[in-house]
C-alpha cells in the first residue's frame, strides 16, 4: 500500500517535507538575542552621554534667558511706572526692587517694594561670574528712561563701559552671558575671554 504525502494535523493537510521546515524556523537563537541586546545597550549608553551634555547646555541657557527676561521686565516697569528700579546681583541670586518712595538712594530701602517675594536663586548650583572689572554683589539702577547705572564705592555711575556677567559652567551653551550697556541689555556666548553677542 502506498503511503500518502499528506499528514493530518488539526484538520489541516501539510506535506511531510514541510514539517521539518516548520520545526527549524520556530524561534530565535541565543546569539541573535545577544546581538540585539548588545546593540540596544550601546545605543542607550551613547544617547545617555549625549543627553547629559544637552541637558547641561539647556539648563544654563534657560537660566540666562530667565535673567534676561527679568532684567527687561524691570526696565519696562521703570519706564511705564515712572519709578527707578534696583537690580541686585549676587553670586547665586538676584532681586529687583521698585523705588516706590522715590528716595533716589544707592540701594533699596524699607519703603521700596520688591518684585518677587524673595531673591531668585540660580538653579542647579550655578553662580554668576563677572567678566568685566566690576565685582559681586553689584547693584544696577534702571532710571525712568530705561537707562542703566551701577553703584560703585557709594556712588551712582552711568554704565560707560560694558558690564559683563556670565553663568559659570563647564558646558558650552549658545547663551551663557549678559552684556549690559547704558541703553541695552543683550545675551551672548562666552568664548573664554569675552562675551560675544548673539
Amino acid at each position: 500500500m502506498k503511503r500518502s504525502n499528506l499528514v493530518s494535523c488539526n484538520d489541516k493537510h501539510i506535506k511531510r517535507s514541510n514539517i521539518a521546515n516548520i520545526e527549524k524556523d520556530d524561534g530565535v537563537t541565543l546569539t541573535e538575542v545577544m546581538v540585539v541586546v548588545s546593540i540596544i545597550a550601546i545605543l542607550v549608553i551613547a544617547f545617555g552621554f549625549s543627553y547629559q551634555g544637552w541637558m547641561g547646555k539647556y539648563r544654563v541657557e534657560s537660566q540666562i534667558k530667565q535673567i534676561y527676561a527679568d532684567l527687561m521686565d524691570a526696565r519696562s516697569r521703570a519706564v511705564t511706572r515712572n519709578h527707578r528700579y534696583f537690580v541686585s546681583l549676587d553670586t547665586n541670586n538676584y532681586q529687583a526692587t521698585e523705588d516706590t518712595n522715590d528716595s533716589l538712594g544707592i540701594a533699596p530701602d524699607a519703603g521700596d517694594d520688591t518684585i518677587w517675594d524673595s531673591a531668585k536663586t540660580l538653579e542647579y548650583g550655578y553662580q554668576f561670574t563677572m567678566v568685566s572689572a566690576e565685582t559681586l554683589p553689584l547693584t544696577l539702577i534702571i532710571d525712568t528712561r530705561g537707562l542703566l547705572s551701577y553703584v560703585s564705592g557709594g556712588n551712582i555711575l552711568p554704565v560707560t563701559t560694558q558690564i559683563v556677567t556670565r553663568i559659570d559652567s563647564t558646558y558650552e551653551p549658545d547663551y551663557d552671558c549678559l552684556l549690559l550697556d547704558r541703553s541695552r541689555i543683550r545675551m551672548g556666548q562666552y568664548n573664554g575671554t569675552i562675551c560675544e553677542e548673539k
